[in-house]
């Protein structure tokens, strides 16, 4: 039997400069955040996090697969950046699950990237 997959609602907040922010929300419940702030030209940091009750279920997963979503439609061909903590596999595995690439692993933090398609 397929384990239920979290369906977690994203809600634009108000912009703050150049800044572009999603609250994340699981059943109507705040569940996390997700940003992104342009960092050069045609690229964006890519920051979040979960609460502590809604980590394990897949909620950063599908919350980001959403946010890449959404934006792809409207800026495809942008590349978006996160940089990670060697030792928080589970915002790794959440960004190779949305199609981040350690761009070189003997840096810390690591630095991941994807570019964005329609």
């Amino acid at each position: 039997m397929e384990k239920d997959r979290p369906r977690p609602d994203l809600t634009p907040t108000a912009a703050e400069g150049r800044r572009l922010g999603f609250a994340v929300t699981l059943e109507s419940r705040p569940a996390g955040w997700i940003t992104l702030t342009p960092v050069g030209r045609h690229r964006l940091r890519v920051r979040g996090a979960v609460l502590p009750d809604c980590r394990g279920r897949g909620v950063a997963t599908a919350a980001l697969g959403q946010v890449c979503a959404l934006l792809g439609r409207r800026l495809a061909g942008t590349g978006l950046v996160a940089w990670v903590d060697v030792a928080d596999g589970a915002a790794q595995r959440v960004l190779e699950h949305n199609g981040f690439r350690c761009a070189d692993v003997s840096r810390r933090p690591l630095r991941f990237h994807r570019r964005l398609s329609a």
